[in-house]
């Protein structure tokens, strides 16, 4: 990733929300998303996309570098977005 570590990159996070939460979870990504800019380091935007069969979601991020996705990915803040408020994850799985 020696190439992507000095320019901006976008990122695509495919996930599979719980089945009966995939509504809650757009929810807590259109909540928690525009909150992140200016408290998650190096994130310059992003955008949350549902798929219309209400199973899968793709979050677009752009970071200033891939360094700050890895970082981002083991944050309390990624968790967050993983579960709300509730104590367990809202996805059954997530790919980037």
């Amino acid at each position: 990733m020696n190439a992507a570590a000095s320019h901006a990159v976008t990122v695509f996070t495919v996930f599979t929300p719980q089945s009966a939460g995939h509504s809650e979870f757009v929810d807590v990504q259109a909540a928690l998303l525009p909150t992140l800019r200016d408290r998650v380091p190096g994130l310059l935007g992003s955008r949350c996309y549902a798929s219309i069969d209400n199973r899968t979601a793709v979050l677009m991020s752009i970071w200033e570098k891939f360094s700050h996705f890895e970082q981002f990915r083991g944050s309390e803040a990624f968790a967050m977005l993983l579960r709300g408020s509730r104590p367990a994850p809202l996805c059954s799985s997530t790919e980037s």
